[in-house]
């Protein structure tokens, strides 16, 4: 009987061993994904950037972070204060800053019924109205972008 105990004891202890080697490799694998994915992203924001023949004066991750507060305005269906969401904008310096936002920003998903996936541009024109999307559009002309919407 101890003999027997001894034995499941090790058994055991194998199959631990194994579900914790298993668990490590899950762990490193997608830790490894998600830094090759930010790797990316950044990759992707900074080529964006180079197509304009000018230099960013946003970082990536300011870039990325204006990206983001924009997409979590236009949740709503909309800016909730039109005037915070037109302070984004004139973050923006060039057009180089302006590729890369939209860039960052990339695809969205809208709406929970019937979500619709919408670039920043297409969200701008679907949840702005007209004064909205003027001032924004003077905010960025008065950075020198030459961008609009």
């Amino acid at each position: 009987m101890l003999e027997k105990i001894k034995k499941n004891k090790s058994v055991l202890l194998k199959v631990v061993l194994i579900i914790a080697a298993i668990l490590v490799a899950i762990y490193v694998y997608k830790w490894i994904k998600a830094s090759l994915a930010a790797k990316l992203e950044q990759e992707k924001v900074m080529s964006a950037q180079k197509g304009t023949g000018e230099n960013p004066t946003l970082s990536v991750q300011q870039i990325n972070t204006l990206a983001t507060e924009m997409y979590s305005e236009l949740t709503e269906l909309g800016p909730k204060d039109s005037t915070t969401f037109v302070n984004y904008f004139s973050e923006i310096m060039n057009d180089a800053d302006f590729l890369g936002v939209v860039q960052a920003f990339g695809t969205k998903s809208f709406g929970i019924v019937f979500p619709t996936n919408y670039t920043l541009p297409q969200a701008v024109a679907a949840y702005c109205d007209a004064t909205t999307i003027t001032d924004i559009n003077s905010a960025m002309a008065a950075n020198g972008v030459k961008s609009q919407f």
